[in-house]
Formats: C-alpha cells, structure tokens, sequence
C-alpha cells in the first residue's frame, strides 16, 4: 500500500509540473516583442534588426533620398556667320559683266599687269593683231576674267601698236597709257588711252578727234613731249635754211579724254635757237607709273 501511494504521489507531482510549464511558455498577445541584437560582423558596428520585415521596408524608404535634379546647360552650337559673296572684279566696279572672244588666230603682243582702272584688282593690258579685219586692238581685260574693253587703232597693219609706258600726266590717279599706233623710219605715233565707264577710250581732241603725237627725229625735224607738273608740254621742231631750229610747244591737260589747252599765253609757244643744237630731245618725258612692261 505504501508503494502505491508512493507512485501515486510521483504521477501527481509530475502532472503539476507539467502543467506549470504549459502556462510559462504562452506568451500574451499584447506583449510588444523586443528588437533583438544579433551578431556583429568582426570590425563592424551591431545591428539592431526589426521585428518585422514591413518595419525594415518603411524605414528604409524613410531614409531614402531622391537626389536633386542636376541643372544640364547644352552650349549652343556656336553660329556659322554667312559667307560674305566675293564681288569680282567687274562688280567692283560698278560694271556688267562682258567677256568679249578674241578672234581665231590674234597674236598678243606686250601682255602686262597693271591697275589701270583703280579698282581692287589688276588688268591685263596688252595690244593684238585681228587677223580677220587686220586691224591692231588695244585689249583691257579684268585678271579674274569679268571684264574686257577693246579699241580698234587707227594706224596702219604693217606696223605692230604695243603699249609704250604708263603715266598720270594730269595726277588725278587714273593713270594713262601711252600706245604706239603707227610709226616710220625716223618717228612714231603716241596715242593716249584712259580706262572710263568701265571701258578703254582714246583721248581725243577738242575736235572730238582721236589725240595723236609723234615722237623722233630726222635730219631735219625734231618732235615728243615732256610731263610737267598737272599738264603735258608736246613739242615739234624743223631745221631751217639759217641752220637754226624753230620749235613750238602746246600745253594741254587731260579733262576726262579730251586735251586742253592752258596757260594764260594759250596751249602755244614758238622759238628758235641760236645754232643747230636741237631744242629738246626727241623722246616721251615723264615719270612712269611703275609697272612690268616685260611681265
């Protein structure tokens, strides 16, 4: 009997157990759960995890910033100015274009570069011999090809006309040119040419006549011209009987393409020397206007 109740009391006290320890374990819905400290990483600081992973997910869309948007300036592409048309050399002058062909066959004689109309650029000036009319032509042409003037000379086809010198005998910085149209055995023939209204012309006289001059010497006669000062001295001379010269001189000054006389004594003057010294020399008196006459 002893030893039942002995076991009895074992089983009663083994059930209390039991159930005190059923009661321990159920934890209250209402008891907040504690954050739990785990494990650092050697070398680093502890973390404190959450109790939940919702609560990781607010905090750290809580801390998480949206950068600032960065102000992008686009340099503008720098602006091409437009190119400014180069005018040629007829525009600049305030000329039509016009290219006229030389004849099949035309020899050019005396080709030079020179300014002669004072607008930016240079022309080629030289004379050429027409074979179809047989005729020589004095030929202006722009060096970029724009432009040409021509006269047709009046001198004779048996000589060659060639461009003699370049002067600006009135300085008025449109310079002359000094041409060759005829000639013989002891003289040849000057005629003067301007560049004006974008052509060549051959001065004239107050006749309206083309403005010739000879230039040489014989045995007896004596002729050519001097540049003085704004005007040009034309001189001619003749031996006479009494073994003296006689000489005249004419003043005349260029007025656009025409010749006119000047002096308060009028475009003359006549003299005679002492002996028969010539008077002056038989030849073109002026400074030239630089230029390649063999370019």
């Amino acid at each position: 009997m002893i030893v039942i109740g002995g076991l009895l009391l074992v089983v009663g006290l083994m059930l209390g157990l039991l159930i005190g320890r059923g009661n321990n374990g159920t934890s209250s819905n209402t008891t907040e759960q504690l954050p739990v400290e785990t494990a650092a990483t050697p070398g680093s600081s502890p973390k404190t995890e959450s109790p939940t992973g919702a609560e990781v997910t607010t905090i750290q869309a809580a801390e998480a910033t949206t950068p600032e948007a960065t102000e992008v300036t686009t340099a503008a592409a720098p602006t091409t100015a437009a190119a400014e048309p180069v005018l040629t050399q007829a525009e600049l002058a305030g000329c039509a274009a016009d290219v006229s062909v030389m004849p099949e066959g035309s020899v050019a004689d005396h080709v030079f570069s020179f300014d002669f109309d004072g607008i930016d650029g240079d022309e080629v000036v030289f004379t050429y011999f027409n074979p179809v009319d047989e005729t020589w032509v004095l030929r202006v042409e722009a060096e970029d090809g724009s432009l040409s003037s021509e006269i047709e000379l009046p001198t004779s086809s048996a000589i060659g006309a060639r461009v003699i010198t370049v002067i600006d005998s009135n300085a008025d910085g449109d310079p002359e040119l000094v041409v060759k149209i005829d000639g013989g055995a002891y003289s040849e023939v000057m005629a003067f040419a301007v560049m004006r209204n974008c052509d060549a012309e051959l001065t004239r006289n107050l006749e309206g006549q083309v403005f010739t001059w000879p230039v040489g010497a014989s045995v007896g006669s004596i002729s050519g011209f001097e540049c003085v000062n704004t005007y040009i001295r034309f001189r001619a001379g003749s031996l006479t009987d009494a073994m003296v010269w006689s000489y005249h001189t004419y003043s005349n000054a260029l007025n656009g393409i025409v010749w006119e006389p000047i002096g308060t004594a009028g475009s003359t003057y006549s003299g005679e020397t002492d002996d028969d010294t010539p008077p002056f020399a038989a030849e073109v008196d002026c400074a030239p206007v630089p230029f390649d006459p063999d370019a």
